[in-house]
This record gives C-alpha cells, sequence and structure tokens, in this order.
C-alpha cells in the first residue's frame, strides 16, 4: 500500500484525535501526536510556511533577546516525545514521563495540520470541542 506522508499524518491524528475524545491512553496519544506532529512540520517546511514549532522558536528569540536554535528549543519541547521512542542510553530507563506534554504535543499536531490542509477532520473537530472543554484557558473558542 503506497501512502503519501500527508495520508500518514492524518491516520496518525485521527487515531490520537480519537483517543483524546475517549479519555484514552495519553502515552500512545502522545506517540501518535509526536509522529504526526513531525510529519506535517516537514510538510510545512518544505511548503515554506512556519510549523507551531518554529513559531514557538521564533517567539522564544523574541522573548529572551537572542539566537535560539531548534535543536536548543527540541530538547525542551520534545522531551517526551524522545524518550517514547528512543532506547539508545540505559541511563534513560527510566524516565519521567509527563501526560500535559501529550496535550501540548497533540494540539501541536492539530495545528500543523490545520496549516497544511486548512481544514480538520471529524475526529480531529470532536477531539477539538474535547480540548476546549478540558482545557478552556489553552483552547478557546474560535481557534
Amino acid at each position: 500500500m503506497k501512502l503519501s506522508k500527508l495520508d500518514a499524518a492524518q491516520r496518525q491524528l485521527d487515531v490520537a484525535s480519537n483517543l483524546f475524545s475517549n479519555r484514552g491512553d495519553r502515552l500512545a496519544l502522545h506517540t501518535l501526536a509526536g509522529a504526526a506532529e513531525e510529519i506535517l512540520g516537514k510538510l510545512l517546511e518544505r511548503a515554506a510556511q512556519e510549523s507551531v514549532f518554529e513559531q514557538m522558536r521564533v517567539s522564544a528569540e523574541q522573548r529572551f533577546g537572542r539566537s535560539i536554535t531548534g535543536s536548543d528549543l527540541s530538547g525542551l519541547v520534545n522531551k517526551s516525545r524522545n524518550s517514547l521512542k528512543h532506547a539508545n542510553d540505559p541511563n534513560e530507563d527510566p524516565f519521567e514521563y509527563d501526560s500535559d506534554a501529550a496535550v501540548a504535543m497533540f494540539i501541536r499536531a492539530l495545528v500543523n495540520y490545520q496549516l497544511v490542509t486548512g481544514s480538520l477532520t471529524d475526529p480531529m473537530e470532536k477531539a477539538l470541542v474535547a480540548l476546549r472543554h478540558e482545557y478552556p484557558k489553552l483552547v478557546p473558542n474560535g481557534t
């Protein structure tokens, strides 16, 4: 079966959306959303558009008045995602997991998907309603 990267990201994000809407496993949600967010970020980069990650990097530079590389920021905001997908260092086992990082990654993936496609799928829309209910200050109406 041949898939486009966008199709793969959409399928990952739809499953992540269903997990969020049904209060499913946050670790699985994080892994799926993280994979989709990474693909979508690269698709935006190819199209010369800013991903949420790049917007965060630029905002951090402005806030702190110094140059911040993608690697600098990635170490902070992708730490949980990277802990879920790598097992190179035995000193990293066990690791601390922050389930709130799953929600942040999920939001990044949803925004990137909307930036790439201009819309959200039905499962993503349903999850957005649940996000607004659970995190009204983080995801206000009209977003």
